[in-house]
This record gives structure tokens, C-alpha cells and sequence, in this order.
């Protein structure tokens, strides 16, 4: 064991020579050492490094003329104080081997170093013990209240509604280019009166659907559509105590200066729209960012942008009583383990709920909308349910919030019967969640019943009844009391809706 006055001298010397491993460990060493002083200094341990300590970092090079006026011992309340100070500066004055980057370079020249540390040095950290700097001129500047009490209450109605227990979401929000490939697996032209009479069989479904379906995503287009008899599908779904949902985004566009990223537009114009939908009868809305797994990929830039566009867009749904789906998508093609998957998918959601944090969200009025934490599609090495059912509730445990009340899980491209299989492994799984684990899916609801309506009218009951059956396990899933069929009973439930660049990307795309 060092001493205090070993260790801090020791730091100091480290930074001006970039020293061994040793050296960064004692320095480490020192700037938690330094913290502890601060909360019950000891003179005794304290005094005797004083001058060493100070001539140390005042003499530092890196140090002269990027913090003026230098900070003297008797700004300090006590010796421990200043210690808080060196170690806190020492973890932003780089080794002569380190480069300033221009942000880091923005973030820290100040005329005044308080400014400088001010961050480093929060009173949250240690709330029992006094600040180094509440004598100091600092102001904080209070965030005003982003939503009245009134609001927080009606969205928290809206998500209280859409994740009731046994209930999830069904999504009918694909894009031209998507029906399309859909209409092509049962031979069907992609007209909008076809789009339109496939999605009129979910909407008319027997009210039995509501006992199994919370809310349903629309499209733009399918949110203005009609029944045969002329009522709205809004109205429709509404009869069946269902809340309806719209896409507000526009699509995916290339990320400038990244290998082939994207972030996803249409901010522009989006707190009319919503406050259009709004008035039109929609209570939730979902944003969709779409993030890859390459050996570079995603990228920090990618991260940072797709996390800040769902902070913002979440904020102006709230502001137009819309509860937002915050939907980071990453994708399940490539061929990466489930290690892999689940440290991106820790690192993406961390960035989003500061990005949510930072915009003010008030999170229980969210419903995060993610895919599970899966291997590449390609990857070689097989998992069983209960190690994807741990690998995602782990990477949820570490990241998602209390706060949030549910989380709607997409499929991923799984076949119908493995996304409810691994629905109900999660839910079955023995780790404690704090969150509502239910669906969101969009094809394991909607292929078995696309086959059998084909196209013509006298299949349209049959094929609703497909749904229901469909709906109804995955009711019994998201409760984890699903009893998975025998092996003679499997049939096309049992086959891969993968497809490979699952992304919708037209720029001129409509919401």
C-alpha cells in the first residue's frame, strides 16, 4: 500500500512523463484518494504532500496557459479540496503522448478553471458532503417543467392502455418498397386498393383481437384509408379499445463520412404533423433509426446522431400528447456472436436514454421499441432461448431505466413460432425486470394470415382467424404461459421472415 502523499506525487509524475502501467494505476490511485479527502480529510495525511503536490502541477507544462488564473491552496476551503481539484484535472490534462482533439479543446479552455471543472466536481457525487465550489459564483441553471402535470397524466394513460397485461402491438406501417416484397411471396400485385384491402382484414378482425392487441402502428397512408362501409380505420380500431399509432419518420438517408450508415430524417415539420395526427385520432408515434454490427460499425458518430434525432423526436411528440415509441433498430444481419451483439446493443441504448435525458423526456410516458439482443444472422455458433432470453434482459438491466414502463419487443426477422418461443423465454427468464415485456410485431402477425387471404374476398374470415390464433399466443407469451406446439404440428410458422437490409430508404417516402 502508497501512502496519499505517494500516490498524488506519483500522479503528478506520471502525467509529465506518460509513465508505466504502474505509474496510470498510482494516478487512478490518486484521484480517488482524492475524492475520499475531500469527504473527510485528515491532516495528517494531507500536510506533509502539500508543497510536493502543488509544485507539482503548477510546474506541469500541459497545464500553463490553458487555466488562468491558476488555482491557488487558499481558494480551497480545505487541503482535501485541492486534492479533488488535481485529481479531477489530471483526468482531462492529457499524457505528452496524447492529441487535443477541437472538441475537447472547446469543452475545456476557460478563463476560469471553475468553469473548466465544474462538471467533474458535482455535488450529486456525494451528496452528504459539502462542495469545493458552493462558495464559489457558480449559477445553475433549473430546467423549467417540459410538460404540465395534466399531460404526464394523459400519456401515462395512453402507455397504461397499449402494454395492459397480455396485450402488444401489432405494426402496419410498411413502406411501398416493403408491401412490395411481401405482395411478391403470395402473388399479388402491390396496388394501394390491395394495400388497402389486406390491411382492412386486420382492422375488421372480431373484437376478440382486443383481448390480445393494445395498439396498432399505421402508416400515413393506411392512417387515412376507409372500411368498405366508409368509417376511417382510426374509428374502426377504436371501437375495439385499441389505441392507434402513426409513423412519423420519413425514412432513412446516408450518414456523411461513416462506411455506409444512416440517420433518419423528417424533424422538419414534425411538430404540425403530430399535432395533425393528433387531431385525427392518434395517441402514440413511432420514429424508427436503423443502426448495423460491422467490425467498425456503428460508429460513435452513428450512435450519437440516431440517439439525439429519437431525443428530439421524442420531445415533440410529448409536446403534442403523442406517446413516443423510441425505436433504436439494430439490425440482426452479419455474422457476430451474441457477446458482440449485446455490448452494441448496451453502448447504443446508454447514448439514447442521455439523449432522452438530455431533451427532457419524461420516460414514463415512452415505450421503447427495440429488436432482442440477437447473433448475426450469419453468425456459425447456435444459442438456446434461455441464452438470448439472458443476454437481452442483461443488456436491458444495464441500460433501460425503471422509469420506463414497457418495453415492446420487434422480431427481428425471426419466423412466426421462434419470435414467440423466445417472447415467452424472456418473460419466463428468472432475472428481475422493472419494465413490461410484451410484442410489437409486424410479420409473425401478419404471413400465416397473407397466405391464406391471397388476394380474394371469400378468404378474408379464414385469414382473420389465423390472425387471432397468432395474436392470441403471443398474448400468452408476453405473460410467459406459452405452451410451444409438438414437432407434427409445426408447419410454415417455423420459417425464417428474415430479409437481409431490412431498411426503408426512399427519401421522398411519406410518413
Amino acid at each position: 500500500m502508497f501512502s496519499l502523499e505517494d500516490s498524488v506525487c506519483a500522479a503528478m509524475h506520471s502525467r509529465k512523463k506518460a509513465g508505466s502501467l504502474e505509474m496510470l494505476s498510482q494516478y487512478n490511485a490518486a484521484v480517488s484518494l482524492g475524492f475520499a479527502a475531500s469527504i473527510s480529510p485528515s491532516s495528517s495525511e494531507i500536510n506533509p504532500m502539500r508543497k510536493a503536490s502543488i509544485k507539482s502541477f503548477m510546474d506541469y507544462p500541459h497545464c500553463q496557459g490553458r487555466i488562468e488564473p491558476g488555482p491557488k491552496p487558499h481558494d480551497f476551503a480545505s487541503m482535501g479540496e485541492f486534492i479533488v481539484f488535481l485529481g479531477a484535472a489530471a483526468r482531462v490534462i492529457p499524457t505528452p503522448k496524447m492529441r487535443w482533439r477541437p472538441l475537447q479543446q472547446s469543452r475545456f479552455v476557460s478563463s476560469h478553471w471553475l468553469t473548466v471543472q465544474s462538471h467533474l466536481l458535482r455535488p450529486r457525487l456525494f451528496p452528504e458532503s459539502p462542495s469545493p465550489i458552493e462558495n464559489c459564483n457558480f449559477k445553475v441553471n433549473m430546467t423549467a417543467q417540459a410538460l404540465t402535470s395534466d399531460q404526464k397524466k394523459d400519456l401515462t394513460e395512453i402507455v397504461k392502455r397499449l402494454i395492459a397485461p397480455g396485450k402488444g402491438v401489432l405494426v402496419l406501417d410498411e413502406s411501398l418498397c416493403t408491401m412490395t416484397k411481401r405482395f411478391s411471396c403470395i402473388g399479388i400485385e402491390n396496388t394501394e386498393e390491395n394495400r388497402r384491402c389486406f390491411r382492412q382484414l386486420f382492422v375488421t378482425t372480431d373484437n376478440e383481437i382486443s383481448n390480445y392487441i393494445g395498439g396498432v402502428v399505421l402508416s400515413h397512408e393506411t392512417f387515412y384509408q376507409k372500411c368498405d362501409d366508409g368509417r376511417p380505420f382510426p374509428d374502426v380500431l377504436k371501437t375495439k379499445n385499441t389505441v392507434v399509432g402513426i409513423k412519423v419518420d420519413r425514412g432513412v438517408v446516408p450518414l456523411a463520412g461513416t462506411n455506409n450508415e444512416t440517420t433518419t430524417q423528417g424533424l422538419d415539420g414534425l411538430a404540425e404533423r403530430c399535432a395533425q395526427y393528433k387531431k385525427d385520432g392518434a395517441d402514440f408515434a413511432k420514429w424508427r433509426c436503423v443502426l448495423k454490427i460491422r467490425e467498425d460499425t456503428p460508429s460513435p458518430l452513428a450512435i450519437w446522431e440516431n440517439a439525439n434525432v429519437l431525443g428530439r423526436y421524442a420531445s415533440v411528440c410529448q409536446q403534442n400528447g403523442l406517446v413516443p415509441f423510441i425505436v433504436p433498430d439494430i439490425l440482426s444481419e452479419g455474422s457476430h456472436n451474441l457477446k458482440q451483439s449485446q455490448f452494441i446493443v448496451e453502448k447504443v441504448f446508454a447514448s439514447v436514454f442521455k439523449a432522452l435525458n438530455d431533451h427532457h423526456i419524461f420516460l414514463e410516458g415512452t415505450v421503447l421499441q427495440p429488436n432482442m439482443v440477437m447473433p448475426g444472422y450469419n453468425c456459425c455458433q447456435k444459442y438456446c432461448l434461455e441464452e438470448i432470453a439472458i443476454a437481452t434482459i442483461t443488456a436491458f438491466r444495464n441500460t433501460v431505466p425503471p422509469a420506463v414502463p414497457g418495453v415492446a419487443l420487434m422480431s427481428g426477422g425471426q419466423s412466426e413460432e421462434d419470435s414467440t418461443m423466445l417472447l415467452n423465454a424472456l418473460n419466463k427468464c428468472s432475472l428481475p425486470k422493472s419494465w413490461i415485456l410484451t410484442f410489437s410485431y409486424g410479420q409473425p402477425l401478419q404471413i400465416s394470415a397473407a397466405k391464406i387471404w391471397g388476394g380474394k374476398d371469400c378468404n378474408v374470415k379464414m385469414a382473420q382467424q389465423e390472425y387471432l390464433k397468432r395474436a392470441k399466443a403471443l398474448s400468452l407469451a408476453s405473460e410467459g404461459k406459452y405452451c410451444p406446439p409438438t414437432s407434427s404440428r409445426v408447419s410454415h410458422t417455423s420459417e425464417s421472415l428474415f430479409i437481409s437490409v431490412y431498411i426503408s430508404n426512399n427519401p421522398n417516402m411519406k410518413p
